[in-house]
């Protein structure tokens, strides 16, 4: 089975995502991301993986006509998105200008120099890269000395299912879109950020969804297999018929592991979010 590079993993995602995307929970966290992040008036972001343009246009807000952001991703149906509400408030966002382009390799874009932003941001996409410690290294360079990263991760057990799908897909030797199996806890994401050569300033627990923690039953199994797996798009290899029984038997194994001693199985409203700084 070939396996899919990250940028055609998420053209296949989220290319088909863009018209429904800020129909979710994205906005309102993106919201309290930037927030976070307290970007400056006249400051220079730019926004990896900025998908239908949240992150992007709340930091063209935050540095006024005097700042510039450029947001970078590969998706074509998530910049359609993006660059259609650009035009049409393209008085107010003038300072925003959008790539379409695999946001790992950065190099071919001229408009992208080295030590030339105060802020880089990643929202809701660190996880879905196969090395995100190897991507955050190759990123800080486009810092200029003292200028932030920020970005999230989700807590082990946020959005569970996706979880457990990565580790099926481990066992079977078949590509998933979620590399999230790094992150043990609040300290993972800090010290990825390290280990990338910045400074940690601040990292906190944050709602992804605002539900608070829901349960699920040991018998729930079947029906997230099917809604996850058979019927959805990001794990479409596991529900080929090649590997669909042994994918639903190791999911069924899996599932089993993450149950707590009552056999619920528990997924936390948690994201950790981070700022670091380049020394």
């Amino acid at each position: 089975m070939t396996e899919e590079t990250q940028a055609q993993a998420a053209q296949r995602l989220y290319d088909q995502r863009g018209l429904t995307y800020e129909d979710s929970h994205h906005p309102s966290f993106t919201a309290n991301f930037v927030k976070f992040a307290k970007i400056e008036t006249g400051q220079r972001v730019l926004d990896l993986a900025c998908g239908t343009g949240l992150v992007t246009f709340l930091a063209s807000e935050a540095v006024g006509a005097g700042g510039e952001v450029i947001g970078v991703d590969i998706s074509t149906g998530m910049l359609e998105q993006a660059k259609a509400r650009k035009e049409r408030e393209s008085e107010k966002f003038s300072n925003v200008r959008f790539f379409q382009h695999d946001i790992i390799d950065l190099g071919d874009i001229v408009e992208i120099e080295e030590a030339s932003f105060d802020f880089i941001t990643i929202a809701s996409a660190l996880v879905l890269l196969k090395d995100a410690k190897a991507a955050v290294t190759g990123w800080v360079k486009y810092l200029k000395r003292g200028g932030k990263f920020v970005t999230d991760a989700n807590h082990p057990q946020n959005f569970i299912d996706g979880m457990v799908i990565e580790r099926v897909g481990s066992r079977l030797g078949a590509p998933v879109p979620y590399h999230r199996d790094w992150v043990k806890g609040e300290e993972s994401l800090p010290e990825l950020l390290r280990d990338a050569g910045l400074e940690v300033e601040r990292c906190i627990p944050m709602a992804s969804t605002g539900q608070g923690t829901m349960y699920y039953d040991l018998s729930d199994a079947d029906n997230v297999f099917i809604s996850k797996v058979i019927t959805s798009e990001a794990a479409r290899h596991l529900g080929a018929a090649s590997l669909r029984d042994r994918a639903r038997k190791m999911f069924k194994e899996e599932w089993l592991k993450v149950a707590d001693d009552n056999d619920k199985i528990a997924e936390i409203d948690c994201t950790y979010v981070a700022v670091a700084k380049r020394p």
